[in-house]
């Protein structure tokens, strides 16, 4: 089971896994039941190469999609930042770090009111 598992972290999940098994233990075996194995499906979509016609988009470009995107949703909210009718709350990002961003970008929200 600790094979077949899929460890997305280091080492030290391992030993947290591990150690976590031994508190819990009833008796001498260590059963790991807790781990979720991959469905075949998941191994296979794992396993499949990248096509090697996809696009890569260089630091510069994903940063102006970022930037478009956060325009976007400015428009969309009427230059509203904070708050559930937000940009934020709509670009999922907490507002203080929107408005880190506009401020970088010297952008003001208030001309899309």
């Amino acid at each position: 089971r600790l094979v077949q598992y899929h460890w997305p972290g280091n080492i030290r999940e391992l030993e947290n896994v591990i150690e976590r098994q031994v508190i819990l233990a009833r008796g001498q075996t260590l059963q790991f039941t807790e781990l979720q194995l991959p469905a075949a499906a998941d191994v296979k979509a794992a396993a499949a190469p990248v096509a090697q016609d996809q696009a890569v988009l260089s630091e510069e470009t994903l940063q102006q999609q970022q930037r478009e995107n956060i325009l976007a949703a400015l428009a969309q909210c009427r230059g509203r930042v904070f708050g559930a009718q937000g940009a934020a709350a709509l670009l999922g990002i907490p507002p203080t770090t929107l408005a880190s961003r506009l401020r970088k970008w010297q952008v003001d929200p208030r001309q899309w009111r």
